[in-house]
């Protein structure tokens, strides 16, 4: 989910000359993109039915109809949020502005949540198995994340060095403007939204693996 907070700087922006209004960019924007992941939760509450019936998020080694339950699940769904700092001048007499970006900060949070089946809490050696295997989940996660964030930040200073400073313009479209820019800088952030999904989904089903399974199974069942 993509969350927004724009905040307002106003910095010096315009040149005067001939009693026009000259907008330059005084500094390149900063662009940060920083990707996190919060501590991991446990939930030890749930069956392995009902565990079983949750979506995992990867495809079954078995093939449909098969029963793919090995105790354990992880959860997790990163969270993006795009924070948009503005240079911003007015000229109230001219009824005329000047703005660019001062900087972009992307946010992608990850909040994994490893579920194991209350069936296998007394089992140590399965509930041992089960947590390597969930957490190598998470670490998968927390890989393809840390992989695209680079590209993410250049493909969003490309969009922001492409807009460079705009103006000027009437001082009652500087909010719909804003509005305009930040929705450049979410399509840009989002442009790898595809990539990363479908080697998230490639990655994470060479975890679970149909020997992955079958190990976590006789261990669980010895």
């Amino acid at each position: 989910m993509f969350g927004l907070d724009v905040l307002t700087l106003s910095s010096l922006l315009v040149m005067t000359a001939g009693g026009g209004v000259q907008c330059t960019l005084p500094k390149p924007p900063s662009i940060t993109v920083n990707p996190t992941t919060n501590e991991v939760r446990y939930n030890f509450k749930q069956d392995a039915q009902t565990l079983g019936k949750k979506k995992s998020g990867t495809v079954s080694p078995y093939g449909p109809g098969h029963d793919t339950t090995t105790g354990g699940l992880r959860q997790d769904q990163p969270e993006t949020t795009l924070q948009v700092q503005w240079g911003v001048v007015k000229y109230p007499d001219l009824g005329v502005a000047c703005l660019y970006y001062d900087s972009v900060k992307i946010n992608i949070e990850l909040n994994p949540t490893i579920y194991i089946a209350k069936d296998y809490i007394n089992h140590k050696k399965c509930k041992a198995a089960i947590l390597d295997h969930e957490r190598d989940h998470v670490r998968v996660d927390r890989k393809v994340v840390n992989k695209y964030a680079k590209q993410i930040g250049l493909s969003v200073k490309k969009a922001v060095d492409g807009i460079g400073v705009i103006g000027p313009i009437r001082v009652e479209d500087v909010e719909a403007t804003q509005k305009q820019l930040v929705d450049h800088v979410r399509n840009a952030a989002t442009a790898h939204d595809r990539q990363i999904s479908e080697e998230m989904q490639s990655l994470q089903s060479r975890v679970d693996s149909l020997e992955e399974y079958q190990r976590i199974s006789e261990i669980c069942n010895n």
